[in-house]
């Protein structure tokens, strides 16, 4: 598994040396005609660990406040307290299901936690719904994302330590299928705007040339690895 950053979006690169069926499923999408060029397959996701932090969750690549753009949300009454801070809530219905946001006034507004409440039929990754992203007929999905420490970076507030808490739980029949998770995630420092070509940063290794890529949120377009680029197979 490697990084890269390019066109402003980190993506997470999958490389599988196996010549058997590849573990990614959106692969096995490819035409016919492709699967005999398909022997060291790769896949391209615009998902970073950790991302929950700064307000991606679901593997899907719009922001916490790009899913409460447009949803019918109220403010709390009362303030909600995250750690040492009293902080405004805001909540309400979305497509994504029900989310509420809480933002520090002692850190210039920063969002200090959010929850998102998800059923069947509201949207997650790749704008399908929760069912059929999970491929089942019932489903609730729960996440608690609170951060517990922030730094400051040029007067800008950032999360350095993360709880992100999380549950499944699956009817139908799954019936009573349930899945639980908790994750610290903790960001040593931080660098705003760096020129990651003068880092050198994000080099690849051991990627074959001729190699065949797609996109995960675009199966049907293809990319072929040739001397550090990808260009779109015709």
């Amino acid at each position: 598994m490697q990084y890269r950053w390019a066109d402003g979006i980190m993506h997470q690169y999958y490389y599988s040396r196996s010549r058997k069926k590849p573990r990614v499923q959106t692969i096995a999408r490819l035409r016919k005609d492709t699967q005999r060029y398909l022997k060291n397959p790769l896949i391209l996701t615009a998902y970073f660990p950790g991302t929950e932090a700064i307000g991606y969750f679901d593997s899907d690549q719009r922001r916490i406040d790009k899913k409460l753009a447009g949803a019918n949300l109220s403010v709390r009454d009362s303030m909600e307290r995250v750690g040492d801070s009293n902080c405004y809530a805001i909540e309400g219905r979305t497509r994504f299901g029900w989310i509420t946001a809480c933002f520090d006034p002692q850190k210039d507004f920063a969002l200090a936690k959010y929850t998102v409440e998800a059923s069947s039929n509201d949207i997650s990754r790749d704008n399908l719904t929760l069912a059929k992203a999970y491929k089942v007929r019932d489903v609730t999905r729960g996440l608690e994302v609170t951060i517990e420490k922030f730094t400051e970076v040029n007067g800008v507030w950032l999360p350095a330590t993360v709880e992100v808490n999380g549950y499944t739980s699956f009817g139908g029949d799954f019936q009573g299928d349930f899945r639980k998770t908790r994750r610290i995630i903790k960001l040593d420092s931080w660098s705003v705007n760096p020129d990651f070509e003068a880092l050198n940063a994000f080099e690849f290794t051991d990627i074959p040339d001729d190699s065949l890529w797609a996109y995960q949120d675009a199966p049907d377009i293809h990319y072929r690895w040739n001397g550090g680029d990808l260009r779109r197979v015709r």
